[in-house]
């Protein structure tokens, strides 16, 4: 049987929080407190963290929902500055060593 539950998730750039709502899941409540979520702090754009808290809701509560998928792959982008991230291979690239 199908649940909708309510997950507050925090950015970890700050102390912004959002609650989102996720229709029709199939999971365990302790499933959903397992898995990282993606979610849009109004500050920083997309961001993807493991629930603060989450409770299992009825239906009508539902209503209004916001658009939360499992962690996957998230696109690349840079940071909420307009840098872009870098990636780096086992090398740290310190002075003399090269890349």
């Amino acid at each position: 049987m199908s649940k909708n539950y309510a997950v507050r998730l925090r950015c970890p750039y700050g102390d912004n929080e959002s609650w989102i709502i996720l229709e029709n899941r199939d999971e365990t409540l302790e499933q959903i407190l397992r898995t990282s979520w993606d979610f849009e702090c109004e500050a920083h754009g997309v961001q993807r963290e493991f629930p603060m808290e989450a409770s299992a809701k009825d239906t009508e509560l539902a209503s209004k929902p916001q658009a939360a998928k499992p962690a996957g792959r998230i696109p690349r982008r840079g940071f909420h500055d307009g840098r872009e991230f870098q990636r780096h291979s086992g090398n740290s690239g310190r002075k003399g060593e090269s890349r």
